[in-house]
């Protein structure tokens, strides 16, 4: 059932939504690409959008029925998360949503869709007793660095990355 940010919805992404995930990953990494950030190009493929869709939670938003922003939600870390970024969490034992693939379509850029999606994420933690919510962004991408902070993440750490220099956030619930 469809959940009501404004005048947007949230729905969960069913595996017959793959073109409306994949047009928005692959839209905001080109998007990416031209700001000079290149580090989700090999990232979102259909293949891997497809997998992602089988592994994770997987929402869009739709405005006027068109689909402009997604995002992914999982209580399993990112597989490139190693051993030494466990050791940045305040509870590294603790149970944790983890975000991943926040994007909006660029025209849709400013209307406070990824802060209703951030909360969106937030309140799914805290209806299913999970304290803390765990994600990561590019070093360089200043402006996505001072969102998570103004959404009240902690910065808990930075690593070198495989593609990108990665600073990793975190934030208690409850």
């Amino acid at each position: 059932m469809p959940k009501q940010l404004g005048k947007q919805s949230i729905v969960r992404a069913t595996p017959k939504d793959i073109d409306e995930v994949f047009n928005i990953l692959s839209t905001a990494t080109k998007w990416l690409a031209k700001q000079g950030m290149d580090h989700w190009k090999t990232g979102y493929t259909f293949e891997k959008v497809q997998k992602r869709l089988k592994e994770k939670e997987v929402y869009l938003v739709y405005y006027r029925k068109k689909a402009v922003a997604t995002v992914s939600l999982s209580t399993t870390p990112a597989s490139y998360y190693t051993n030494l970024t466990k050791r940045f969490w305040e509870d590294r034992n603790a149970e944790a949503l983890y975000v991943t693939g926040l994007a909006t379509l660029p025209e849709y850029m400013g209307r406070g869709l990824a802060k209703k999606l951030m909360k969106f994420c937030e309140d799914a933690a805290r209806e299913r007793g999970i304290k803390f919510i765990r994600l990561d962004a590019v070093s360089y991408y200043k402006e996505l660095l001072e969102f998570y902070l103004k959404m009240g993440y902690k910065r808990v750490g930075e690593e070198p990355g495989r593609i990108a220099p990665s600073t990793y956030f975190e934030k208690r619930l409850f």
